[in-house]
């Protein structure tokens, strides 16, 4: 039971992952799709958080979703298939699992959160978009990469007092309490910020840019009430990507109005 649970929490992040990849297409105001794209995103996810677990259970569901996402990136154009290269680098160095290079991005506190918000931002700004559009897609990365560093770090938060019991260093557990709050506060302005620049720039209605805006500060506010929550840390945890759902959701809305 407890792998099919992290299974199941994994799919759900694979979901949010898949939501944030279209909301790229709602903001470029292209129409939502679901094809190879989406299929490589979820199931390199699966591959991603599954394929480290020691449970056979995990492993072998791992290799069959990673086989998914195989499939799919065989069917994405080939700028893709090349940006692909770069989320893939950076799982080998976030766990270690590059022999040739000896380093684990996750065990550097300040990298651990920033290196997840690059990748996803990566994967749910670039991948989606023409190579084309992507000097033009900058102000859109940048502001999804701090949106989802608020995210990432918040995940640490939640496994801060477990980190703590086995001498873990995380940037979580070097912070406590308000300035943990503050940092993601700050992430989630700066977000908030690159919105508004997307706005003065004319890439985004005023619409749009209220609804994310106002998706950010209800985050803020979220994010302080699940941190609050006498509930497990997996739970909190698949409550917070759950933001990333409920951001495209409202932007669905507004943009269907």
């Amino acid at each position: 039971m407890k792998s099919i649970s992290v299974i199941l929490f994994n799919a759900w992040t694979g979901l949010c992952a898949i939501a944030l990849a279209e909301q790229t297409h709602l903001l470029t105001g292209e129409a939502l799709s679901f094809g190879p794209l989406e299929g490589f995103v979820f199931g390199g996810a699966l591959f991603a958080y599954n394929i480290i677990r020691r449970d056979p259970l995990p492993r072998l569901l791992a290799w069959a979703f990673g086989a998914l996402a195989l499939v799919c990136l065989v069917n994405l154009p080939r700028y893709t298939q090349a940006a692909a290269v770069v989320p893939f680098v950076a799982w080998g160095l976030y766990y270690g699992a590059l022999g040739f290079v000896n380093v684990r991005l996750r065990t550097i506190a300040y990298l651990k959160p920033a290196t997840v918000a690059l990748v996803w931002a990566w994967v749910t700004v670039l991948l989606p978009l023409s190579s084309g559009q992507w000097v033009s897609a900058l102000v859109l990365f940048a502001g999804r990469v701090a949106f989802l560093f608020a995210l990432a770090f918040a995940c640490d938060v939640c496994d801060a007092p477990l980190d703590t019991k086995h001498g873990l260093d995380t940037l979580a557990v070097r912070l406590h309490g308000k300035p943990s709050l503050r940092l993601i506060d700050t992430a989630l302005a700066l977000s908030a910020g690159c919105v508004a620049i997307n706005w003065l720039l004319g890439n985004y209605p005023a619409t749009i840019s209220a609804t994310l805006i106002v998706t950010l500060i209800v985050a803020a506010f979220l994010l302080r009430l699940i941190f609050s929550a006498r509930i497990d840390a997996r739970v909190q945890k698949a409550t917070i990507d759950g933001v990333m759902l409920l951001q495209f959701v409202a932007l669905w809305i507004v943009t269907r109005v």
